[in-house]
């Protein structure tokens, strides 16, 4: 697991802006999904070329949020990064430009639909009436996700809890677009991983100060829990 290190000075000036270092004090689940971003084998399994180290040891702490939201009436969604045919041209920047030719090559036939490496990490909790979306960027919202947005406002959820992987990119870049869309983000610091410590404590310390309320699994099933005895605040 990360050794998280929330930095004194964004504490100090959060206490000074908002009081405290939490943003939301409820959670509807009614109106929460669970977003868990990109366990897939390609990032949970040794020996892969995208391994995480830390991906795989998150996943109790996932599974711990997904059983607490969908007992008391929430969604779960897992995400599945995804290269397709479409990609080359519509993304032709992240696969010529940033990937080297073996890694290039790596990634595609991993995240490919039907490699095994793309299927999501057998020990995550995935029960029949949780929802599996393909998204083909780093964010789950922007068009390509293939109306990932839309679902959400057809179901009414206003609230996003967002775990997986990479913290500093997929699980960021999600939770950036999120906020800006007037969705309420709780990012779980201790179910997402990075490759490493500095990384994910960077994009901690980042959602803190601007996008999320950053809290532990433990602490967002109590909310959850909460919630769901006390009822729906008004």
């Amino acid at each position: 697991m990360h050794n998280v290190s929330l930095d004194n000075e964004t504490l100090a000036r959060i206490h000074k802006w908002r009081g405290s270092c939490h943003v939301f004090d409820h959670v509807d689940p009614l109106r929460t999904c669970h977003l868990v971003i990109d366990l897939q084998n390609a990032y949970t399994q040794v020996g892969s070329a995208m391994h995480v180290p830390n991906a795989d040891r998150v996943i109790p702490s996932v599974n711990l949020v997904s059983r607490a939201l969908r007992d008391s009436g929430g969604i779960n969604v897992f995400t599945r990064m995804t290269v397709t045919s479409q990609t080359w041209s519509t993304w032709s920047v992240w696969l010529n430009d940033f990937c080297g030719a073996e890694r290039r090559e790596a990634t595609v036939a991993a995240l490919s639909t039907g490699n095994t490496l793309h299927g999501l990490d057998s020990a995550l909790d995935v029960l029949d009436q949780d929802l599996v979306w393909d998204k083909t960027r780093y964010s789950a919202f922007l068009p390509e996700s293939d109306g990932f947005e839309e679902m959400l406002v057809s179901r009414g959820i206003d609230t996003l809890i967002i775990s997986g992987t990479v913290t500093n990119c997929c699980c960021e870049t999600t939770a950036r677009d999120a906020m800006q869309r007037n969705f309420r983000v709780l990012f779980l610091s201790d179910a997402t991983a990075a490759l490493s410590d500095r990384d994910h404590n960077a994009t901690l310390n980042n959602m803190l100060a601007i996008f999320a309320d950053v809290r532990t699994a433990a602490s967002t099933v109590d909310l959850i829990c909460s919630a769901a005895v006390s009822g729906p605040v008004a």
